[in-house]
This record gives structure tokens, sequence and C-alpha cells, in this order.
């Protein structure tokens, strides 16, 4: 692959590279560093790879550095609660991003609650949600990203919006809760 070969696979698919990192990580800056993590990773290994099969290989190492990079966020977690240099204090023990997603999307309530809520499901099935509701990948598709059967990835995306139900439900119960209580103070 010539250099404007890999010019044209960058902005076909940088937007959705970023938006897929973004949307797990929810940190702007982490998922500019995915992003670009990814496609120097596409630079080097541009021989290698078919043409025709890139963007499933792009999104598999998204999904891939993703996984590293919340990994490298929680053991800094780990270490400022174990008294490290306290350097990542903008990090909450929740891992929630710096960034206020609804203000750089304009993400409504709803959307906002979801991406939360979808923050405490493991990694590989918040990807696989992500890909399919807001990329709008087929399953057959995000089978081949995620190397897994169509079925599995049915069977995932399954459980996890019956999970993401659930959190939802317990968090809008705590939100009424909280409401009622305000009112009786």
């Amino acid at each position: 692959m010539d250099a404007p070969a890999f010019q044209n696979l960058l902005r076909k698919h940088r937007d959705r590279v970023f938006s897929h990192a973004y949307y797990f990580l929810r940190n702007r800056e982490d998922a500019e560093d995915v992003a670009q993590e990814v496609f120097v990773k596409l630079w080097e290994n541009r021989n290698a790879i078919d043409i025709q099969k890139v963007e499933a290989w792009l999104m598999r190492v998204v999904h891939n550095q993703c996984i590293d990079c919340h990994r490298r966020r929680s053991r800094i977690r780990n270490r400022e609660e174990t008294g490290g240099n306290g350097r990542w204090e903008s990090l909450s023990a929740g891992g929630e991003a710096e960034t206020d997603p609804e203000k750089e999307f304009d993400l409504s309530e709803t959307q906002a609650a979801v991406l939360a809520a979808m923050q405490n499901l493991p990694p590989a099935m918040r990807s696989m949600l992500l890909m399919h509701y807001f990329e709008n990948l087929g399953f057959e598709k995000i089978a081949g990203i995620m190397g897994l059967t169509e079925n599995a990835v049915k069977v995932a995306v399954h459980r996890g919006r019956k999970k993401l139900k659930t959190l939802l439900e317990t968090r809008h119960s705590e939100i009424v809760e909280e409401r009622n209580h305000e009112r009786t103070v």
C-alpha cells in the first residue's frame, strides 16, 4: 500500500475509529491516542493487510487498543489509590471521563445515561454494543471483527442489552429515591 492509498483509508475510517475509541473510553485524549496508535499499526502492517478486510482489521485493532488503554488507566488508578504520585488525579475512581461527553457531542440525557451504564459492562460486550448500536454494524461484520461466530455476537448483544436495562433501571430508581428524599427534607 502506498502513501496515497493509506491517506484514503485514513480519511475513510478515522471518524469510525475515533468514535469507537471515544465511546469506549469516554475520554477525548485517550481516544485520540488510541486512534493514532491504530493508524500507526495500519501503516506498519500496510503490506500484510488485505485491503478488502481493512475495516474489520481496524475495528479489531481499535477494540484491542481500547482494552489496553482501559487496563493502563486501571493500573494508574490502583497506583494512585495505594499511594502513587497523584499525577493522574483527573481520572476518577470510576473510570469516568475528564471531559463531559454531553457537552462535546450534545448527547441527550438518555444517551449519556446509556453510555455511563455501558462503562460497567465487560470490555468485549461494550465494544459489540457500541459497534451494533452506535456504529450500525451488523452481527456478521461484528463477528468478523471480534473473531467470533455470528451467534456468539447475537448472544453477547442480547445479554448486554439485558445488563444495560438492569443498570439503567437501578440508576433510575436511585434518582427517584433521591428526588423523593429531597422533597421530604
